[in-house]
C-alpha cells in the first residue's frame, strides 16, 4: 500500500513493452534505458524504506530491552543519554550511513522534475533535511519531571566497638557499604529509571523524523499527517503500545521475582530498641509504602511519553492548564497503559508481594520480643519486690542474663544480619543495645547482691556492738548479773549462726567473682575478726562472775516464789470480782475488762522475766498452769467485749440520727453483720455465758429495729409516745429536731414488745375512727349538700337517706372511743340540731 504509487508509475513505464509492436532501433535503446533508469529508481526507494523499517525495529527492539529496575552495582556514566559518544548506537549514525547510500551513484535519491518528467538526483542540502539536527536531548523538556539526582547518603554507623570485637564491627561496616538502605535503594532505582525513560522517550521521538522520511521518499512531502500513510502511523502507535506493555510486564514480573527470591539482598534495615518494643529503621509501613510508592513512579514515568495525533505521527501538543497544581496537560500512554488488565494484575501481585515481604521482617522483629522483660520493667522495682530472695535466686538470675549476653556476643560475631526474602536485616544496633541491657541487669542484681550482703553485715555487726556494750558493766545485783549472763548465752548461741553467715558470704562473694563483680573479701575479713574479739571478751566475763552464780539463784528463788504467791491471789480475784463473774451485766463486765487486760499483761512481763531466770540460773520450772488457763479464758472474753464494745460504737454513732431521718436498714444490717460473727466462733466460746448475753444483747437490738419501724407508722400521735415513755420510765422531748434514735436505744424496746405493739395497734385503730369522724365532717360542714327527692305521690319534695348521719353511732362503741369522745359528741349534737330543723325545710 505504501508503494503503489511508486508500483504504478514503473507499471505504467514498463507496460509499453508488453505490447506486441516493432519498435525501431533508436527508439528500442531509449525504451530500455528508462526501463533500466525507472527499475534502478524503485530498488533505490524500497531499499531506503526498508532501511528506515528496519531502524524503526531496531528502536522498538530497544524499548523492550530497557531495564525499569536497574540493580546493578555501578552503571556506567548513568547521566549520558542516548545519541551520547557512550550510548549505544544512535540514530544519527544510521542517518549517516543511510545518507551515504542515498548518495551513492547506485541508488540515488530520486525527484519528480516539474519540467521533465524523468527522475532526478535530489541535491545534498536536500538530502540532509528531513532529519537534519535531530540530536539527542540534554535534558527533559519543561513540563516533564525532573530526573532525581544521585545522592551518596553514608550508612549509618551501628554499635561501638568497645561494645563488640572488632571483627563484628568490620564485618558490619562491610556489609553496610556493600548494601544499600531502603531510602537509598528506591532512590537509585528512581534514578536510573528515570534514565531508562529518558531514553524511552528519545527512541520514541526519533521514529517522527523517520516516518517523515519515509513519506518525504514515497510521498515527496513532510508534514508527518499523510492521509496515504495513516495505517502505517496506527500500525507503529500499536506496536508502541504492545512494547510498552510487554516492558512493564517483563519488568514488573522480574521484580516480583527479585522481592522474593533474590539470591543477594536489595537493600537492608537496621534493627533498634526504641520505645518499649524492638523495631526497624525505617518501620515496616515505611518500607512498605516506599516501595509501593516506586511502583507509582513507575507508571508515572509513562507520562513523559506523548501520544500521536490521530492520522499523524506528530505529538499531541500540551495544553496550558490554569489554576492547577501541574502547569501543562500532557496526553500520554499513561492513561492507557494503566487500564490494562495485565498491568493491573501484576501491580496486584506486588503489592501483595511487598505486603507479604513486610509481614516476614515485621514477624522476624518480633522473636525479639523474647528478651522484652530487659526494657519492659523496671530494675530498681522489681528488686525493690525481691529483696527476700536466697542467694540461689540472685545466682540464677545473674547466670540468665549472662548467657543472654553471651548468646548474643556468640551471634553477632558469627553472623550480625539475616536475610529476610529481599532485605537483610542488619542485627548490630539491636543486638548491641540488648547486651547492654542484660549486663545493665546483671550490674544491677550484682549490686543489691552487695547491698542485701553489707545490710547483713551492718545488722550482725550492730548485734556485736550491743553484746560488746552489755559486756561492759559491773555485776553488782541480780539485774546486772541476769543481764552479764543472758548476753554470754546469746553470744554462745551465735556461733551457728556466725559459721552460717561466713558461709553465706563465702558463696555471694564466689557469686560475684564468677560474673566479674566487685568482691566482699573486705567484709568478710571484718566478719571475722570482730566475731573473734566478741567471742573471746564473752569467755573472759563468764569466767569472771562464775564465782557470784550461787548467791544469784537463790535471791532470783525467793523472786520467783513470791511472783507466785502474787499470781494466786489474782486469779482468786479474776474468778470472783473480775468480768468473768458477771456474764448478765454487760456494761459493767465491758469496764473492769480494761483493769484486768492490764493486769494480764503487766503478770505475762514479769512471767517472761522470771523463766529467764530461772533458765539462767537452771531453777526448777514452776507450774503456771492455772494462770495460762486464767489468761486463755480472759482472752475468749476480750473477743466477746470486742464485739458488745464494737456494737454499742456503732449505736452511739447511729444515736446521732434524727428520728425522721432513720434509715433501718443500714441497722439491720450492721446488727447483723455482728450476729454473723459471733455465729462463727468456736463452739468453747459460744458455751460461755456472757456470749450468750451478748447474743440476746444482739437479738434485743435487732427486735427493737423492727420496732423502730412499727413506730413510724403515721397512727403515732403524741399521746401514744407519753404512754410508751410512762410504760418504758423514759421522759424525752418531741421535737422533730432534737427527737434522735439514741433516745429510742435508752428505751430498751425489746424489753417492753408486748405493751409497744398494744399502743401501736390501739393508734391503727384510732386512726381509722378519726378518719370517720374526718368523713362525716367533710360532709355536713364542707359540702353542705342535701340530696332531696320528690315524693311519689304527694306533690311535695323530701330527703332521701344519708348513711354516714350514723357513723358516730358506730364509733361511740369502739374500745379506743375515749380519746375521741369529745369531738364525736360535738358532732352527734349538730345532727341532731339538723334533725330539728330539717321538717321546716318540707
Amino acid at each position: 500500500i505504501l508503494m503503489k504509487e511508486a508500483i504504478c508509475k514503473l507499471e505504467t513505464c514498463l507496460l509499453p513493452g508488453t505490447v506486441s509492436y516493432n519498435f525501431s532501433y533508436i527508439k528500442l535503446d531509449s525504451f530500455l534505458a528508462q526501463c533500466n533508469k525507472s527499475l534502478d529508481f524503485f530498488q533505490g526507494l524500497l531499499s531506503q524504506v526498508r532501511d528506515v523499517e528496519s531502524l524503526l525495529d531496531e528502536e522498538i527492539e530497544q524499548i523492550n530491552q530497557v531495564d525499569l529496575f536497574d540493580l546493578q552495582e555501578e552503571s556506567p556514566k548513568e547521566d549520558s543519554l542516548p545519541g551520547d559518544e557512550n550510548s549505544p548506537k544512535s540514530f544519527e549514525a544510521d542517518e549517516e550511513q543511510s545518507a551515504t547510500e542515498s548518495t551513492s551513484p547506485k541508488k540515488e535519491s530520486p525527484t519528480k522534475d516539474p519540467d521533465k518528467d524523468q527522475p532526478t538526483t535530489k541535491t545534498e542540502s536536500e538530502e540532509k533535511s528531513p532529519l537534519q539536527g535531530e540530536g539527542p536531548p540534554n535534558s527533559l523538556s519543561e513540563g516533564r519531571p525532573k530526573t532525581c539526582s544521585p545522592t551518596k547518603e553514608s550508612a549509618p554507623q551501628t554499635g561501638t566497638a568497645s561494645e563488640m570485637t572488632s571483627s563484628s564491627d568490620n564485618a558490619a561496616a562491610a556489609s553496610t557499604q556493600a548494601t544499600p538502605t531502603v531510602v537509598e535503594f528506591v532512590r537509585k532505582i528512581e534514578h536510573r529509571r528515570n534514565v531508562a525513560m529518558e531514553t524511552i522517550l528519545y527512541l520514541v521521538e526519533r521514529m517522527t523524523p523517520a516516518l517523515k522520511k519515509i513519506e518525504t521518499l514515497v510521498y515527496e512531502t513532510n508534514s508527518g499527517s499523510s492521509s496515504e500513510m495513516v495505517c502505517y502511523y496506527e500500525r507503529y502507535e500499536l506496536r508502541l503500545h504492545a512494547s510498552f506493555v510487554s516492558l512493564i510486564c517483563c519488568n514488573l514480573d522480574r521484580f516480583t521475582s527479585l522481592l522474593l527470591n533474590s539470591e543477594t539482598p536489595l537493600f537492608q534495615v537496621e534493627t533498634v530498641l526504641q520505645g518499649n518494643a524492638p523495631s526497624v529503621q525505617p518501620c515496616v509501613e515505611s518500607i512498605g509504602l516506599l516501595l509501593k510508592q516506586n511502583m507509582v513512579h513507575l507508571m508515572n514515568g509513562f507520562k513523559l511519553i506523548p501520544r500521536w495525533i490521530a492520522g499523524s505521527c506528530n505529538r499531541v501538543p500540551r495544553l496550558e492548564v490554569e489554576h492547577s497544581i501541574e502547569k501543562y496537560i500532557q496526553s500520554s500512554f499513561y492513561e492507557d497503559l494503566y487500564n490494562i488488565p495485565d498491568i493491573k494484575r501484576r501491580l496486584v501481585v506486588i503489592n501483595q508481594t511487598v505486603t507479604r515481604v513486610c509481614a516476614a521482617l515485621y514477624k522476624h522483629i518480633v522473636t525479639w520480643n523474647r528478651y522484652s522483660e530487659l526494657w519492659l520493667y523496671n530494675k530498681e522495682q522489681v528488686l525493690n519486690q525481691n529483696s527476700n530472695d536466697t542467694l540461689y535466686d540472685y545466682e540464677d538470675k545473674m547466670n540468665y542474663f549472662s548467657e543472654i549476653e553471651s548468646e548474643l556476643r556468640l551471634r553477632l560475631n558469627d553472623k550480625c544480619w539475616v536475610p529476610v526474602y529481599c532485605v537483610r536485616v542488619n542485627l548490630f544496633t539491636l543486638g548491641t543495645q540488648i547486651i547492654s541491657l542484660a549486663t545493665e541487669w546483671k550490674e544491677t542484681i550484682a549490686t543489691n547482691l552487695i547491698r542485701t550482703t553489707r545490710m547483713k553485715l551492718t545488722e550482725y555487726r550492730d548485734k556485736l556492738e550491743a553484746i560488746d556494750k552489755g559486756l561492759e558493766p559491773l555485776v553488782i545485783d541480780v539485774e546486772t548479773f541476769k543481764n552479764a549472763l543472758q548476753v554470754i548465752q546469746d553470744v554462745n548461741s551465735m556461733v551457728l549462726d556466725t559459721d552460717l553467715l561466713q558461709y553465706d558470704i563465702i558463696n555471694r562473694n564466689n557469686a560475684l567473682k564468677k560474673h566479674s563483680v566487685q568482691d566482699l573479701k573486705c567484709e568478710l575479713n571484718e566478719l571475722t575478726s570482730s566475731w573473734q574479739k566478741t567471742y573471746s571478751a564473752a569467755n573472759v566475763k563468764y569466767l569472771r562472775i562464775l564465782p557470784y552464780r550461787d548467791i544469784f539463784a537463790k535471791v532470783s528463788q525467793q523472786a520467783v516464789n513470791q511472783f507466785l504467791e502474787k499470781i494466786n491471789d489474782f486469779l482468786d480475784r479474776f474468778y470472783s470480782e473480775g468480768p468473768y463473774s458477771i456474764p448478765d451485766d454487760l456494761v459493767l463486765g465491758a469496764s473492769l475488762m480494761v483493769n484486768y487486760s492490764t493486769e494480764f499483761d503487766t503478770l505475762n512481763m514479769e512471767k517472761t522475766e522470771k523463766l529467764l531466770s530461772e533458765e539462767l540460773f537452771d531453777l526448777p520450772v514452776s507450774d503456771y498452769k492455772p494462770y495460762e488457763e486464767a489468761y486463755r479464758v480472759h482472752q475468749k472474753l476480750e473477743l466477746i467485749y470486742s464485739v458488745y464494745n464494737k456494737m454499742q460504737d456503732q449505736m452511739i454513732r447511729w444515736g446521732q440520727t434524727l428520728w425522721c431521718n432513720l434509715d433501718a436498714r443500714v441497722l439491720q444490717l450492721g446488727v447483723d453483720e455482728e450476729v454473723q460473727t459471733v455465729k462463727q466462733w468456736p463452739h468453747d466460746i459460744r458455751s460461755l455465758a456472757h456470749c450468750e448475753s451478748l447474743e440476746q444483747h444482739l437479738m434485743g437490738f435487732k427486735k427493737s429495729v423492727d420496732l423502730f419501724v412499727k413506730l413510724k407508722h403515721e397512727a403515732m400521735r403524741e399521746r401514744h409516745w407519753l404512754e410508751l415513755m410512762n410504760k418504758t420510765g423514759t421522759q424525752f422531748p418531741m421535737s422533730p429536731e432534737v427527737f434522735t434514735l439514741s433516745q429510742l436505744f435508752d428505751m430498751n424496746l425489746s424489753h417492753f414488745e408486748h405493751q409497744c405493739l398494744e399502743i401501736i395497734s390501739a393508734a391503727i385503730k384510732e386512726l381509722n375512727i378519726e378518719n370517720a369522724i374526718q368523713d362525716i365532717v367533710t360532709t355536713w360542714t364542707r359540702d353542705m349538700i342535701l340530696p332531696i327527692v320528690v315524693h311519689v305521690t304527694v306533690n311535695c319534695s323530701i330527703k332521701n337517706d344519708v348513711d354516714s348521719d350514723d357513723e358516730d353511732q358506730t364509733s361511740s362503741s369502739s374500745d379506743v372511743w375515749k380519746p375521741l369522745v369529745d369531738k364525736s359528741e360535738e358532732e352527734e349534737e349538730h345532727a341532731y340540731q339538723l334533725g330539728d330543723v330539717t321538717p321546716m325545710f318540707v
